[in-house]
């Protein structure tokens, strides 16, 4: 520019204003690129989320650029700002590290970098980036303060992210159950996890020395090359190997493959699972299976397995021996089809039974050939939990047909015993009648040629015993059931008692256990005498020399508590009520097992001959009873003989010193009976003859004087409609030709409703009552009776009928 000390000319006015256009034309042109350097630099601030400020220390001002604001989220409206205002921004805990920074570039000249919390106005805290440096005077001192302030939130989450996946994913290399090894594509190892270096048996730094062929066995790294390629195709493989250890041991490998990247090339990255000990479990299931399969063949039974449609499944050899087929004919068919030749299942198939049951079912039956066999079914689960069943058939021919031999000698030996008992007990009967009726025929004789009364009485008590055997007889076979009612056994042993320590020798001891009272059961008291009159009396008489003891012992026991060893009768079995249990123990001689198979029976005795009907009568009186009889003995050590009688729940019965024997009539009704007996008028109807005259005397001396008579049911009727209003009474046979008693007494009853009847057999009257009839007697009289029962009878029909 020229000076202007003097004034200026045209050219020169001319000059200086071209001049000064020109730089105003520049200084126009530097503003432009000032502006548009300060809008590149506010989009660059922005783009990479920096913001800057400057601090003029003299004047404590601070002035920040727009994206400053932005990252601060707070209006542009304030440019400047104090220090102070500026540091509240920060995180308090920042702001020591701030003031350390800036200081020390203060005083150094050199710039600082580190990262702050900036506190947002809607309460975020952003980690930025803040870096800065001081310009100072000529003095040295700090002028100004510039800095930046980069958001850097955003990189630090995906950096801690990323660091959080890696430490992840190198705790899950480190710690996999399987080995990992990752190698390039010439098969150098580039990283294995403890895993790999466990299982083959090498150092970390020794396995990252090596080559992944150098792990294989020699014929398996011949396939590496082709792997690759594969792996190259494919992007992903896998393969079954062989590993060697370090120490040489092969180890059976399953490989999975994949392609990845590492370090920018391309890698392969292998999980390795150990499956040597899965290797040698299959070859064991598969040499298991194979001999499975050999025992299953071997089995002689025929053995199936069948689905629960009754379909085979599969079957083995053995059914050759069952069926002209072979297997592989026979699976897919369905087992009836070929087991029975039918086409449903048999009606007590035990296949069904099983898949209702869930249990085990048997099932024997004949086959067409004559055979017998045995089929098992039992259910089972396969690995899928379907419902199938073991099909086994066994050919139980020999077994059956030594049953039936068994059973066969069985009844004949049964047979035999039979023939023996009914031989000894026909002996015994026909020893006691032919004694009885040798003195009776013995005494009539003598009568007959005037010896007397004394002879007949003889003759009589003759007849009696004869007729006490007979009554024994049906005791046994269980046909005099007494009266039953409740009763209390200790009490009733205790009167049994006195008489039989009465009976017993000097020098043997009876002694006896009996509860206070009970237990209760229902029972005939005088049986009950007799069932303990026999069993001392057969105790006492297996003790010799007369030295020895007889214990009796009574108590309640369960239906468990009863042994099934020598039980009588043999049929009998305990039902689940308690039982009374009467105990005879002896110290007596004993006594073997085939003895005690035949104690029992009438007339058996190990004594002399015409002995032996004490203990059948025990055991019909037991039976009747509904109870049982338990032995144990030995030869040598004695017995113990236990009576088991059903405990009854009815209440106790009112207390006899004794047992009521009779009971006498009202005195109206005895009366009664002296005024009827005289001149009425009586049926009688029986069939045998003597039997009839026996009866019409007995029946003239009571004071009938008429005694009609008939010797069927067919004439009684006859005689009973042309004297029907004089008859008071009947007295008829049960068993008799063309019409028996109870016909007989039907046909009354319609003639006469009311008319009393009395029916007489030589049968038990449990058995002869037994049944349904439409009309039943006023009485019943066992033959034979004499003449005080017939009395009796009469005078209480007559008596109930008035």
């Amino acid at each position: 520019m020229i000076p202007m000390t003097e004034k200026p000319t045209y050219e020169e006015l001319t000059e200086r204003i071209l001049e000064f256009e020109k730089a105003e034309l520049e200084c126009k042109r530097a503003s432009e690129a000032l502006h548009r350097s300060q809008a590149m630099l506010a989009r660059t601030e922005r783009i990479a989320h920096i913001g800057s400020w400057e601090w003029d220390i003299a004047t404590d001002k601070v002035t920040w650029s727009e994206e400053l604001f932005r990252i601060f989220q707070l209006d542009p409206d304030k440019k400047e700002r104090s220090w102070a205002e500026h540091s509240t921004l920060y995180h308090p805990e920042d702001m020591e590290s701030l003031c350390q920074a800036v200081e020390a570039s203060a005083a150094n000249g050199t710039p600082y970098e580190l990262e702050l919390r900036a506190l947002r106005k809607d309460g975020q805290i952003r980690v930025c980036l803040a870096c800065g440096f001081a310009e100072t005077g000529s003095d040295g001192r700090a002028m100004r303060l510039f800095g930046s302030l980069q958001d850097i939130t955003e990189r630090k989450q995906a950096e801690d992210a990323l660091r959080e996946s890696e430490a992840k994913h190198r705790l899950l290399f480190d710690n996999a159950n399987d080995a990992i090894i990752i190698h390039d594509m010439q098969g150098r190892i580039l990283a294995a996890n403890p895993t790999a270096c466990e299982c083959l048996g090498y150092t970390h730094a020794e396995l990252m020395a090596m080559n992944s062929d150098q792990v294989d066995s020699p014929e398996q790294a011949l396939y590496f090359p082709d792997r690759i390629a594969r792996l190259m195709a494919h992007g992903r493989l896998s393969f079954e190997t062989v590993h060697l250890h370090k120490n040489g041991s092969p180890i059976s490998i399953d490989v999975s493959t994949r392609l990845i990247t590492w370090a920018g090339q391309p890698a392969a990255m292998s999980i390795c699972r150990d499956i040597t000990e899965q290797k040698r479990t299959e070859a064991a299931l598969a040499n298991a299976k194979k001999q499975w399969e050999s025992t299953f063949n071997a089995i002689t039974d025929w053995v199936s397995i069948i689905d629960k449609d009754h379909n085979i499944i599969r079957t083995n050899n053995a059914l050759k021996r069952y069926v002209n087929q072979a297997q592989h004919n026979v699976v897919g068919k369905r087992c009836y089809e070929i087991v029975h030749g039918m086409d449903c299942p048999i009606s007590d198939c035990p296949i069904k039974r099983a898949v209702k049951s869930r249990q085990r079912e048997d099932m024997e039956f004949q086959l067409e050939n004559d055979r017998w066999v045995k089929v098992s079914v039992d259910p089972i689960k396969n690995e899928n939990n379907d419902e199938l069943f073991v099909h086994i058939v066994r050919d139980i021919t020999d077994r059956k047909r030594m049953e039936a031999k068994k059973a066969e000698i069985e009844i004949q030996k049964r047979q035999l015993q039979k023939a023996e008992s009914l031989g000894r007990m026909a002996g015994a009967i026909a020893h006691h009648f032919n004694n009885q009726l040798h003195a009776v025929m013995g005494n009539l004789e003598l009568a007959m040629d005037g010896q007397g009364l004394g002879d007949l009485t003889e003759a009589l008590k003759a007849a009696h015993k004869a007729a006490e055997v007979s009554g024994l007889m049906l005791t046994y076979l269980g046909q005099t059931p007494g009266k039953h009612e409740p009763i209390d056994l200790s009490e009733v042993c205790r009167t049994t008692l006195t008489p039989l320590q009465a009976a017993t020798p000097r020098g043997m001891i009876l002694k006896a256990d009996f509860p206070s009272s009970g237990p209760i059961i229902r029972a005939d008291t005088n049986q009950m005498h007799q069932i303990l009159t026999n069993i001392v009396t057969n105790a006492r008489e297996s003790i010799s020399d007369n030295r020895g003891t007889i214990s009796l012992t009574i108590k309640t026991v369960s239906h468990a508590d009863i042994s099934a060893t020598k039980r009588f009768p043999i049929d009998w079995q305990p039902q689940s009520i308690p039982y009374a249990c009467l105990e005879v123990t002896d110290t007596g001689c004993g006594l073997t097992n085939k003895c005690i198979e035949k104690i029992f029976d009438p007339f058996f005795t190990t004594k002399f001959t015409g002995r032996g009907l004490g203990l059948s009568v025990v055991m019909g009186i037991v039976k009747a009873h509904g109870g049982g009889i338990t032995v144990e003995s030995e030869q040598g050590r004695g017995s113990v003989f236990r009576i088991f009688l059903p405990v009854s729940t009815e209440e106790r019965p009112i207390q006899h010193d004794l047992p009521v024997m009779s009971e006498a009539l009202p005195t109206g009704k005895a009366e009664k009976l002296s005024r009827i007996e005289g001149g009425d008028t009586v049926l009688l109807i029986e069939d045998d003859e003597k039997v009839r005259n026996m009866a019409k005397v007995m029946l003239t001396r009571l004071g009938y004087t008429v005694v009609l008579e008939a010797k069927d049911g067919v004439e009684a009727m006859e005689v009973f409609q042309q004297h029907q209003d004089k008859i008071c009474f009947v007295l008829s046979d049960l068993t008799m030709p063309r019409m028996n008693g109870w016909e007989t007494l039907s046909a009354l009853r319609k003639l006469s409703p009311k008319i009393p009847v009395i029916l007489s057999s030589g049968y038990d009257e449990a058995q002869v009552m037994a049944g349904e009839h439409p009309e039943r007697p006023n009485a019943f009289l066992g033959k034979p009776y004499k003449l005080k029962g017939l009395k009796e009878t009469i005078s209480r029909v007559l008596a109930d009928h008035e």
